[in-house]
């Protein structure tokens, strides 16, 4: 039986790539630590992408915008 990789252990399984979107308000910080830089900068009224190379893959973070935020409150 062919053995597959162990995720557990750091083995990508052949993922050369991830992309990561983050929603919701305050996600300057995950962002900024996910590609181990200062890349993302408080709040943010249109959609942001970087770039970079994490343990060897490429790894692409999407920040979304903020604007969830406002429709809830005007709803209640």
């Amino acid at each position: 039986m062919a053995s597959s990789p162990d995720l557990h252990k750091g083995e990508s399984g052949g993922l050369s790539e991830l992309r990561i979107v983050l929603l919701g308000n305050k996600q300057s910080s995950p962002g900024n630590t996910i590609l181990g830089r200062e890349e993302f900068k408080g709040y943010t009224i249109e959609c942001v992408k970087r770039q970079g190379a994490v343990a060897g893959r490429q790894v692409t973070v999407v920040r979304t915008p903020e604007r969830w935020r406002y429709y809830v409150q005007g709803a209640l």
